[in-house]
């Protein structure tokens, strides 16, 4: 499915995927589990660490981890709506709608979450 295609599907179900997501525990532990690791990281840095979440959608229990360890946050996500509701659930970070793209070809898959994590924030 095209990039835009899939953001409209996204756009379909966002209230719903946000209320049913903002507090769940799922992924939580093993975010958490990879934030530590950067833990040491921060301290040594004199500025808020920032991080860069792909494919965030309405992010809510992702961005308040990262909201309580400080960092300041830069979402993506190819759905308008999901962008709009991480805006207004999170109005000091910056989202965006944004669909990836390699040189002149659209990524057809991006994979991230836990793995990504310490390459992001290191």
């Amino acid at each position: 499915m095209e990039p835009h295609l899939t953001g409209k599907q996204y756009d379909k179900i966002a209230s719903w995927w946000h209320d049913y997501h903002k507090t769940s525990s799922y992924g939580v532990k093993p975010f958490e589990h990879a934030l530590s690791f950067v833990s040491a990281k921060r301290e040594e840095r004199q500025t808020a660490p920032l991080a860069l979440d792909v494919g965030c959608g309405s992010s809510d229990r992702f961005i308040s981890i990262l909201e309580r360890s400080g960092f300041l946050l830069t979402g993506i996500d190819v759905s308008e709506k999901m962008i709009k509701l991480a805006k207004d659930n999170h109005p000091s970070h910056h989202f965006c709608m944004m669909i990836l793209a390699l040189g002149n070809q659209t990524t057809s898959m991006i994979i991230f979450m836990l793995g990504i994590a310490y390459f992001i924030f290191r």
